[in-house]
């Protein structure tokens, strides 16, 4: 399931339930596009157990108009 932020506001609903430990990725994706932002090349990604304070911070400063976030849980090699 992928989740996208548009506004920090909004990414303050995708924070994990009280005792998840799972870990998230968060990615910066251009809503014009759908390309993902990337630094020489690789996409920026942050991998974290709290990704709704990622995504604000990823968003931080950005055009919400241009710039959501995606979120999406990183499984187990066995559940893929």
């Amino acid at each position: 399931m992928t989740a996208y932020a548009a506004l920090p506001a909004q990414a303050g609903t995708m924070h994990p339930a009280q005792g998840d430990h799972r870990t998230w990725s968060v990615q910066l994706v251009h809503r014009q596009t759908g390309a993902l932002h990337r630094i020489k090349g690789q996409p920026l990604t942050l991998f974290t157990r709290h990704p709704a304070e990622a995504a604000i911070e990823l968003l931080a400063r950005r055009d919400p108009d241009l710039w959501a976030a995606r979120i999406a849980p990183v499984l187990p090699l066995g559940r893929r």
